[in-house]
């Protein structure tokens, strides 16, 4: 749905930010994005 798809890119956007800040990988991990 759009409304999954618009979640789905504001937590990608949002551990997108929080990567460069070197933020816990907990966080990164529960958003289902490993990097």
């Amino acid at each position: 749905s759009v409304l999954e798809g618009g979640t789905w890119a504001a937590g990608r956007r949002a551990a997108a930010e929080r990567r460069p800040g070197g933020g816990p990988p907990l966080t990164i991990l529960s958003d289902g994005t490993v990097f």
